[in-house]
């Protein structure tokens, strides 16, 4: 590793800016796949110029004998929102090849890219390697990327497979919500599975619940778990470090009025990943940028910014609002590391799917409108 990126250094000294093209050459010409993903996400992610050149870099290689090597441009594509490496992972997914990657057959991390990326059109692709496989992965994907339409029964997909209820309980609620009750209600009183993970089967038959609408005590059960996230209080020992975030997790893309106090309550938590949590879900999943705004300006305000800059900045260039926008241009002005520029420019128009997933539960189907949001246009969710 050490020498790999000595080699990047001293090729950025000699070439200048075409660098991480030139570094990107030499690991395809190598056919070694951990240096390629390293050059490939090199490139995705430098600091130093625009992409343009690493786009055009990129799709040369859609096209490449390497399955992996397609995968791998494809995927860093999408990472800089270009989807033109689709048919190459379709291909991929099409193949009958058995190709590992990190001893994972590769097609089941086209599939990760495809549910990720919200790619609802190669449906059909990943259903017919479900019928012939029953991947976990695939049927997840399937059920991430079609919810009520998803041409797979959650009851029926795998018979003879002893899984927890609160799993069953999840995928229902991804099916149809009404569908998930009876099981979420006997899960609630008896999870029935190992005492480590009995609260958060808990939580998932909860959050199920709610969203099928029901109310009490399966309201108070999420809101008084995450008021302790809020708080800043940690689970007893022997419990769940991550029990009440988690909780605050699940109730936070339920709808409704209070759910929304309690996210607005949790912007003031001393608990970052709270916020964190708090910020996203209130723009994304319950359309109330109003609300979050203040918060992401005094953030913008500060010399260092708590919250994180990657996760601030980002999280405001993706959105188009232009007190948001002034409050960054102020901030940048004291910024000697041009991180706004990156997340403005360089980076401008990177979807949301890179990391909205480590914040939100689900994304609700009605999420964003009248929300101006950079690199989503035309995305189902």
């Amino acid at each position: 590793m050490r020498g790999y990126i000595a080699f990047l250094v001293l090729t950025f000294i000699l070439t200048g800016c075409d660098v991480y093209d030139r570094a990107m050459d030499s690991a395809v010409s190598s056919g070694n796949h951990a240096d390629i993903s390293r050059a490939f996400h090199a490139a995705t992610y430098n600091k130093r110029s625009g992409l343009s050149s690493t786009r055009k870099n990129l799709k040369r290689y859609l096209e490449h004998t390497d399955p992996v090597v397609r995968f791998y441009a494809a995927k860093n594509l999408y990472v800089l929102g270009d989807a033109s490496g689709y048919d190459a992972l379709i291909g991929i997914l099409q193949s009958g090849d058995d190709v590992a990657l990190h001893k994972r057959d590769l097609r089941l991390w086209v599939i990760d890219l495809f549910r990720q990326y919200r790619e609802k059109r190669a449906t059909p692709d990943i259903y017919r390697f479900f019928t012939k496989t029953k991947s976990i992965d695939a049927f997840e994907a399937l059920l991430r990327l079609e919810g009520k339409s998803a041409p797979v029964d959650p009851l029926s997909a795998y018979p003879d497979a002893q899984t927890y209820p609160s799993t069953t309980v999840f995928s229902l609620a991804l099916k149809n919500p009404l569908l998930a009750t009876e099981l979420a209600s006997a899960t609630f009183e008896a999870p029935k599975c190992p005492d480590i993970y009995a609260e958060e089967s808990r939580q998932i038959a909860a959050w199920a619940l709610l969203r099928a609408g029901a109310g009490e005590p399966y309201f108070s059960y999420l809101r008084d778990q995450a008021e302790k996230a809020i708080s800043g209080d940690r689970p007893p020992a022997g419990k769940d470090s991550n029990q009440y975030r988690k909780a605050f997790g699940y109730l936070a893309s339920v709808n409704g009025s209070p759910v929304m106090e309690v996210l607005v309550r949790a912007l003031e938590s001393s608990d970052h990943r709270v916020v964190q949590l708090a910020l996203v879900n209130l723009i994304f999943n319950h359309n109330d940028l109003l609300a979050a705004r203040p918060r992401l300006i005094s953030e913008l305000k500060q010399r260092m910014i708590n919250l994180g800059s990657e996760f601030t900045l980002q999280l405001v260039a993706a959105l188009d609002d232009p007190e948001l926008q002034r409050a960054a241009n102020e901030f940048s002005k004291l910024d000697s590391s041009g991180q706004w520029r990156m997340w403005s420019v360089a980076r401008k128009g990177w979807p949301i799917y890179n990391w909205i997933d480590d914040y939100v539960v689900i994304l609700n189907e009605t999420a964003n409108k009248g929300v101006q949001i950079k690199g989503l246009a035309g995305a189902d969710r």
